[in-house]
């Protein structure tokens, strides 16, 4: 019974993880040192940053999170080492909710509590003493932050009694869209907190220029196709408030504004994420024409024209497998002459097999 409940919580966490594209974004960013380092020594209170190695900083792979709350909650744990020469944990948890949770400071000490027993497991040291741990809750949704910092703001009890209840402060991370919290640190941590932001505004097409144009200038070209990627896949899945088309724009002013073209394997991972969707849309409802479209489009925006060729070509295609097949070489192919070499050997297959069924 152990064994299936087990089983059960790791395919709900791999659920969540796959579902929920602000639990990717936030993993997959705050997992890097520097963006973790960056966040922690600008977010913190200077009281407590000062105390901190920053160089210390390490990233813990577990989880903390019931596995029922990770549809709203996602965490991740750092090892640090203080300037007194002790160890200590920071343990960060991301609320992707649209709303606060009331009970934040129950779910954070009933993490903590799950830390210090993993501590006490792990050490073999009789005069153990628990390591402090630092809990911040970052949060981004759309309504204002209401809810007490003190875990003894969850009860409601004469004073007498308050002396009987734990009390521990979190640090709050505020960045409701409209909140005037300043953005700091450094220029990767300010992409994603930036994101993270203006995600939910309804603005959010007006403010995405500002976010690319710090991707262009991040100093390395390998950054800036990884920034780029991670935040074109962000978008693509967590709102729906940008068009595929100007999705499409976006990417074509990033490519230019680079240094380089937008690599192909990057594209393709894009174009299957977000783009493909208008596709599949298309095949669902059986429209040839909007699969047509799809395919023009991105020609259009990868090398800035189509050929009338191509046009006529594609006019003649009804079979939807093979215009999906059609589209997903728009997105990697190195020229627009290569894909239209594939495009004939496409047309040119079809006619082979018709000819061939009529004189079977």
């Amino acid at each position: 019974m152990k064994k299936k409940k087990q089983d059960a919580d790791e395919r709900d966490m791999a659920t969540d993880v796959i579902s929920n594209p602000h639990d990717r974004f936030f993993k997959e960013m705050f997992s890097s040192r520097d963006i973790a380092r960056s966040f922690l020594m600008h977010y913190l209170p200077q009281e407590v940053s000062c105390l901190i190695d920053s160089d210390s900083v390490k990233l813990s792979k577990d989880s903390y999170t019931d596995s029922r709350l990770r549809s709203q909650f996602s965490d991740l744990l750092y090892d640090v080492k203080l300037t007194s020469g002790d160890d200590a944990h920071i343990y960060v948890l991301f609320e992707h909710k649209s709303q606060p949770e009331k009970m934040i400071s129950w779910y954070l000490l009933s993490c903590m509590v799950r830390i210090w027993r993993q501590d006490m497991k792990m050490s073999r040291n009789k005069k153990l003493r628990l390591r402090a741990i630092i809990p911040v809750v970052l949060y981004h949704g759309n309504e204002k932050w209401t809810v007490g910092l003190n875990f003894q703001d969850v009860f409601d009890v004469p004073d007498g009694l308050r002396r009987f209840i734990p009390g521990f402060e979190y640090r709050l991370c505020n960045f409701h869209p409209y909140h005037d919290e300043p953005i700091k640190g450094s220029q990767q941590l300010r992409i994603v907190l930036l994101l993270l932001k203006t995600i939910f505004r309804p603005d959010i097409m007006d403010l995405l220029p500002a976010i690319f144009d710090l991707i262009r200038e991040l100093p390395h070209y390998s950054s800036r196709v990884e920034f780029l990627e991670a935040v074109l896949t962000y978008l693509s899945s967590a709102t729906d408030r940008i068009a595929e088309e100007d999705l499409g724009h976006l990417v074509e002013r990033a490519s230019k504004n680079m240094g380089g073209e937008i690599m192909p394997t990057l594209v393709e991972k894009w174009i299957e994420k977000g783009i493909e969707k208008g596709i599949e849309k298309g095949i669902e409802k059986g429209s040839q024409e909007t699969a047509r479209e799809s395919v023009v489009e991105l020609l259009e925006i990868r090398f800035g024209n189509r050929p009338a060729q191509i046009l006529t070509w594609l006019n003649q295609l009804t079979d939807m497998p093979t215009l999906k097949l059609l589209h997903r070489h728009a997105a990697t192919a190195q020229s627009i002459g290569e894909f239209e070499q594939f495009l004939k050997t496409q047309i040119q297959d079809i006619t082979d097999h018709h000819h061939s069924e009529l004189t079977s």
